[in-house]
């Protein structure tokens, strides 16, 4: 499935909770397909995910509430509030900082709030990266070899492609989800070119794992990133947003995809 039959996808009836979600609907401020399809390792079989984010309506922000996210499991989709997303990209939560580094064609809509979001990621990067990232591999890492994964290939490439993401942020203080360059290397690994006739992973999957492994370390050391996230900067922002909000500044609401 290619991102245009993605896009019509959904315009269907199972997406319709995008639009009819009293959360969602007109608070949607981005949309974007991430997993195997954002990264640009999917294969015919992939599944859809889809991440977004919507700001909390102008009642909830004057009474303090927060619907923290609405997610719907039969299309994989989650769509975080703008408070709950602040708060894990500040973690540079894995799963969600992906979000902030899609090809533009792979996102389904960009509000102008979402735009600034995207035009302020670098200031969630910060050294928090290297335990969050290097948590992920960990957890990947123990998932391969218990032997307990479904799909050892997918499990495999996934690995490969947290510490290839982490890697940019720690070295480079920047957030590529299209694995253009690995690509081939990614669906190599997830078509079982390291799986043996047994289905073991063979040693020159660990190879290239320790390879990575020993960049990450080097990465820790070399890193410019700061240490803590830029509270001030953060708040200012949030506060920002919220108040265009309350006082009905933003200029662009989402309507449908």
């Amino acid at each position: 499935m290619n991102i245009n039959e993605i896009k019509q996808l959904t315009k269907g009836k199972q997406y319709n909770f995008l639009r009819d979600n009293e959360h969602l609907g007109k608070n949607i401020v981005l949309l974007g397909v991430t997993g195997s399809h954002g990264t640009g390792v999917n294969t015919k079989n992939s599944d859809v995910d889809i991440r977004g984010c919507a700001t909390n309506s102008k009642r909830e922000i004057l009474l303090g509430k927060d619907f923290e996210k609405i997610e719907d499991k039969p299309t994989d989709t989650i769509v975080y509030s703008f408070p709950k997303l602040v708060r894990l990209l500040t973690k540079c939560s894995p799963g969600v900082i992906e979000l902030l580094g899609l090809k533009k064609e792979y996102y389904l809509y960009i509000s102008e709030v979402g735009q600034r979001i995207l035009d302020n990621k670098k200031m969630f990067l910060t050294q928090k990266a290297i335990k969050s990232f290097g948590g992920a591999v960990t957890n990947q890492l123990k998932l391969i070899r218990s032997g307990k994964a479904k799909n050892i290939g997918k499990e495999c490439s996934l690995l490969i492609r947290m510490y290839l993401i982490g890697l940019d942020i720690i070295e480079k203080g920047e957030i590529i989800t299209y694995r253009e360059k690995e690509r081939d290397l990614l669906l190599d690994i997830r078509n079982g070119k390291y799986i043996d006739k047994n289905g073991n992973i063979m040693s020159e999957f660990f190879k290239i794992v320790q390879k990575y492994e020993d960049r990450f370390i080097h990465g820790k050391e070399i890193t410019t990133l700061p240490k803590e996230p830029d509270w001030e900067a953060i708040n200012d922002f949030i506060s920002s947003v919220n108040e265009d909000i309350v006082c009905w500044q933003i200029p662009e609401r989402y309507k449908e995809l």
